[in-house]
């Protein structure tokens, strides 16, 4: 349903259309609801998280407590449909450590006292756990208001769907410029890397450029672009120095677009994150 059709529901209506984007907590939107109107989706779940992050200490933790933890094993059958389908487009199971993750979360719930909370529609498998390893040393009251920022982004992703709107994610694109030539880097191969693993194989188009990378939405992680320059030199009888330039890059906000140019010789090359 859109906003406006939330906004004309009877506070109890309210309240049940908004069920599930809070994990197992039907209380938020119900202390919302008398609320309502509201004039935005952004105004909404900030309100939405202020009943949360105001909520009494025993009532807070029961509902972080109340979250799932990440599995790289078969999904449990009593996950909500939200949380058994980002946990599915995450693919923890894919990722190589991902035997370590048991102890983990148990090492994790014995320090904080509830489970290890990420927006995994954020990362890669490989980064949420680089995220566990490092959020595990944090203290108490740190790692409190990081699984409460994280919560923010769960939920605000969540609200966004139930109102028909479609979450943003940023794009990866590369422009590759031939400065021998002073021209665009037409015909050149590349190939994408996400965690060591190849996501996409193309060449760039007729100006040089490649527009958007990935097939999926960006996620927080490690890449790799690989450039055939060997080839792309090869066909035009020009020796060069390499023959592959890998340019290896982190992504940490998703939401943001990275654009990975190169400036292109036989004997050298230049690369910066681009706008």
């Amino acid at each position: 349903m859109t906003l406006e059709e939330l906004n004309d529901l009877a506070p109890n209506e309210f309240a049940e259309a908004l069920d599930g984007v809070f994990e197992h907590a039907s209380w938020v939107a119900a202390a919302v609801a008398p609320y309502h109107p509201f004039t935005s989706s952004a105004s909404l779940h900030a309100t939405l998280m202020h009943v949360v992050q105001e909520a009494p200490e025993e009532q807070l933790l029961a509902f972080l407590r109340g979250h799932p933890e990440l599995t790289a094993d078969k999904l449990s059958t009593d996950l909500t449909d939200a949380s058994r389908a980002e946990q599915e487009g995450l693919a923890m199971h894919q990722a190589e450590s991902a035997g370590a993750l048991p102890a983990l979360n148990q090492a994790y719930r014995e320090r904080f006292g509830f489970p290890f909370i990420v927006c995994v529609t954020r990362h890669t498998a490989e980064d949420v756990l680089r995220n566990l390893h490092a959020r595990i040393l944090h203290e108490p009251c740190e790692e409190r208001e990081r699984a409460l920022a994280e919560i923010s982004h769960i939920t605000w992703l969540r609200l966004l769907v139930r109102l028909g709107g479609v979450p943003k994610f940023g794009y990866l694109s590369t422009h590759v410029l031939d400065t021998q030539l002073g021209a665009p880097a037409a015909g050149l191969a590349l190939s994408l890397f996400q965690e060591n693993q190849q996501v996409c194989k193309t060449v760039t188009d007729q100006d040089g450029r490649v527009g958007a990378l990935l097939p999926a939405p960006l996620r927080q992680g490690l890449y790799e672009l690989v450039f055939d320059v060997g080839s792309y030199f090869a066909k035009r009888g020009i020796p060069t120095l390499y023959t592959l330039i890998p340019i290896r890059f982190i992504v940490t906000l998703p939401e943001t677009n990275y654009h990975i140019p190169l400036l292109l010789s036989p004997y050298g090359y230049t690369t910066y994150q681009g706008s």
